[in-house]
């Protein structure tokens, strides 16, 4: 598994937790490589780690050998991979016509979970208290454009379209299918889908990105009313056939791409750069298959990411009858764990915002306060 590290390039903070995360998606790389190998594809899978790079709490994600904060490209866009779990998630920045209070706003939220509308041919579920979902409304401070201006109310919704991904999970129906099934890897087991089957899954994806944006205006629309959307982008899921995104934006000059670190920190909007370039590789030592696949990639972080409270040096990985275990080296113990959802953390901070300047991925465009947030 180590020839593996060729194939990836990180931009990470360089924490303990993107250097689990990192080690883990090892193990990912190289199942997808050695399936693709047993199926005739003899190119290898490649991948690039954003400054958030980290752990994730989705387990069922972590234990088939993907972390989070990272791009993962395949070489053949007829297959795909629905351990990867990619669900639409995406963060809707929207500019209100006058500030809106906790208990307005509140009492607009229980009309909306009391009789939930339509989205589409699923009755909206309303997932803004689960896993790191929420609403926030913030002032804006600091700004470069146009489109906003200093003292201005703003709204950020961060959701996924729940009422669907299911379809995208159910693993027990898409490896049953004609061109679907598990393949053995000396990492562990790994569904694949091919062809006609890769196909279907790609489009019911679409169909998936599609309901969570009309999701997020669905839902702005309800307990904002007058309100003027500033940017809706996607930053989980296929962004192209043979492309997953775990947490990172596919970036360009179009749109603002929020950033959101910690309630204490503001949100920040960002403008994406044309990035990874080749004067970065310049300056690290990188494959030929890395430089060839990931320039121009366009890759901004949404969020910072989850930091360990556990410091380790070095970690490694090894199996332990059925489970993938990881054992972090502090200064005097070891700590071995299988679920780093299970382990102290908490939401790093500027240090990837810091990152995002230094490997020139974008530039702020806006600072946004935050007034309050609601997780309900």
């Amino acid at each position: 598994m180590s020839n593996i590290e060729k194939y990836m390039f990180s931009t990470a903070v360089g924490d303990t937790s993107s250097k689990v995360s990192i080690l883990n998606t090892k193990r990912g790389l190289a199942k997808i490589k050695h399936a693709l190998k047993k199926l005739g594809v003899d190119k290898p899978p490649i991948a690039v780690f954003g400054p958030d790079a980290g752990i994730t709490r989705n387990y069922e994600r972590w234990k088939s050998g993907f972390g989070y904060g990272c791009v993962i490209r395949w070489p053949d866009p007829n297959f795909a991979f629905p351990q990867i779990k990619p669900n639409a998630c995406g963060m809707l920045i929207t500019l209100l016509k006058e500030p809106i209070s906790e208990d307005k706003l509140l009492e607009r939220i229980k009309k909306v979970r009391k009789n939930p509308p339509q989205i589409g041919s699923n009755k909206l579920n309303w997932d803004i208290g689960s896993s790191n979902h929420f609403i926030e409304i913030l002032e804006v401070d600091k700004c470069k454009s146009s489109q906003l201006e200093r003292g201005d109310t703003v709204a950020l919704l961060h959701t996924s379209p729940s009422e669907m991904k299911d379809i995208m999970y159910n693993f027990e129906r898409w490896g049953s299918k004609d061109h679907g099934g598990w393949i053995d890897t000396p990492f562990g087991d790994l569904l694949v889908l091919r062809d006609d089957t890769a196909d279907e899954y790609y489009r019911e994806f679409k169909n998936l990105e599609k309901a969570s944006k009309n999701k997020r205006l669905k839902v702005a629309d309800l307990i904002f009313r007058e309100h003027q959307v500033v940017s809706n982008p996607m930053h989980q899921g296929l962004f192209k056939r043979n492309e997953a995104r775990l947490g990172l934006y596919d970036c360009n000059d179009k749109e603002f791409f929020p950033l959101s670190l910690r309630p204490d920190l503001p949100v920040f909007l960002l403008k994406g750069k044309e990035n990874i370039s080749d004067d970065m590789y310049n300056n690290h030592e990188v494959s030929d298959t890395i430089s060839k696949n990931l320039t121009g990639i366009n890759i901004l972080p949404h969020g910072g990411g989850y930091e360990l409270r556990i410091d380790g040096h070095n970690p490694c990985s090894f199996n332990f009858e059925e489970e993938y275990l990881f054992r972090l080296s502090g200064n005097e113990s070891n700590y071995i764990f299988s679920n780093p959802s299970k382990l102290p953390y908490d939401y790093r901070g500027l240090d990837v915002l810091q990152k995002v300047k230094e490997w020139e991925l974008g530039e702020v465009a806006a600072e946004l306060n935050q007034r309050y947030t609601v997780k309900i």
